[in-house]
């Protein structure tokens, strides 16, 4: 079974050599992500401008609605509100 988002446990109780919890998951957040070497900054900044270009764009979104996905699933939320900081 496949598992999106981190895993809550809470412990409902405690009996006679044994334990009753409850598993939650906290919704996951989607968005895609790309990853780079650390000393390949300059191209990582150029990468980063051209994709800012392209998201939310007529194309980007024709690219989205052919897989399925409207304009209100654009990203939201920047890096720092996923990675803190």
């Amino acid at each position: 079974m496949k598992q999106f988002g981190k895993e809550r446990r809470t412990l409902l109780g405690t009996g006679t050599g044994m334990a009753l919890a409850a598993a939650t998951l906290e919704p996951a957040i989607a968005h895609g992500a790309y990853a780079f070497r650390k000393e390949d900054g300059a191209f990582v900044d150029e990468f980063d401008k051209h994709l800012t270009a392209f998201i939310g764009t007529p194309e980007h979104i024709s690219i989205m609605e052919r897989h399925g996905m409207g304009a209100d699933e654009l990203p939201k939320l920047e890096t720092a509100d996923l990675c803190g900081g």
